[in-house]
């Protein structure tokens, strides 16, 4: 069953992480609410993402730490570079 799972990063701009995506050639959106969808269409869990970059892949910040971290469905990860790629990306940006 798909889940949302959560990395850590060490962003805490979101000017600047939604400006990275951005470079990155990603559409960004504001304030989504991202879906994981089960085999058979339904919707089983949702969050609230500040930054999303698709239906199931988008950043928040965490309420402890201010920093943001990438929230994701990695079963149904379709993006062309890993998880672990995509965040070296955006701190090199």
């Amino acid at each position: 069953m798909s889940h949302f799972s959560t990395i850590k990063t060490k962003l805490k701009n979101k000017e600047q992480l939604q400006e990275a995506l951005e470079i990155l050639q990603y559409d960004v959106k504001e304030y989504q609410e991202l879906k994981v969808t089960g085999s058979h269409g339904i919707n089983h869990e949702t969050v609230e993402a500040e930054l999303a970059i698709g239906n199931d892949i988008g950043f928040r910040m965490h309420p402890v730490t201010g920093e943001y971290e990438l929230v994701a469905d990695l079963e149904t990860w379709n993006q062309p570079i890993s998880v672990e790629r995509l965040i070296d990306k955006v701190n090199q940006q």
